[in-house]
């Protein structure tokens, strides 16, 4: 399976334009998560920790995971104002991004977004969010549930 999945991320990153080149420690993290782990990714600032669930969705389905729809990483942050800023680099990537309570609710239903950005109190406190989560869809397709920026939450 690692050998498998380095060649899926070779292949991914060869599609993709970047300004700077994949570091071991993001390749083993997204190693780590696609053989179902668990991941606790704490980098420097600046180091593209952002890098690694972006590029989950494209080495997942890479994979063929999910075998049908598209696969989904949800992210949950904190900071609206990082949110903006990370959906408009994944859309650099050619990712599909939305942030709940800005993008459509039923294209975010219906799994058109590959990264979801919401903040813990949205996908905690609204029922809608957590019954999608719970759904076929969102269970057959949920490649990673991602804590950004963990250390800013005021309360958890």
């Amino acid at each position: 399976m690692g050998n498998e999945t380095r060649d899926a991320i070779r292949s991914v990153m060869e599609n993709i334009q970047l300004f700077f080149k994949l570091k071991p420690e993001h390749e083993e993290c997204l190693i780590n998560i696609l053989n179902g782990g668990d991941v606790v990714a704490l980098l420097l600032n600046g180091f593209g920790k952002s890098l690694i669930y972006q590029l989950l969705p494209l080495v997942s389905e890479k994979l063929g995971r999910p075998k049908a729809g598209k696969a989904i990483v949800v992210i949950v942050s904190p900071l609206v104002a990082l949110m903006e800023d990370q959906v408009k680099e994944a859309e650099k990537l050619g990712l599909c991004a939305a942030q709940l309570g800005v993008h459509n609710d039923q294209d975010i239903m219906v799994g058109y977004y590959s990264l979801i950005f919401g903040s813990p109190e949205s996908w905690i406190l609204n029922p809608k969010w957590r019954a999608m989560l719970a759904s076929t869809l969102y269970q057959d397709n949920l490649v990673a549930m991602v804590v950004d920026e963990a250390h800013v939450a005021y309360k958890w």
